[in-house]
């Protein structure tokens, strides 16, 4: 999955979730139900906004957290997934 954008941190929640979910478990490896490849995970940066501001506005806080993707499915740059997004809090 590409790291979420302009999201609220519940939303970003639930976007991975939901993402986690539509994979299968494989002792410990998460497959992807379409191709059957090996989920892998990449750290995207998450710029932290203050949701006052109708623009990406806020402190300069950055936190870090693994983003699921399949290499062969999901549309990527340069054979990778976004990897930085913000949350609006």
């Amino acid at each position: 999955m590409n790291c979420p954008s302009k999201v609220t941190r519940e939303e970003f929640n639930a976007l991975v979730d939901a993402v986690f979910q539509s994979f299968k478990k494989d002792g410990e490896k998460w497959i992807c139900p379409n191709c059957g490849s090996v989920i892998q995970q990449k750290t995207a940066f998450v710029s932290v906004h203050d949701s006052r501001f109708s623009s990406c506005a806020g402190s300069g806080k950055v936190i870090r957290t693994a983003i699921p993707y399949c290499a062969k499915c999901e549309p990527a740059i340069d054979g990778k997934p976004a990897l930085s997004g913000c949350i609006h809090v």
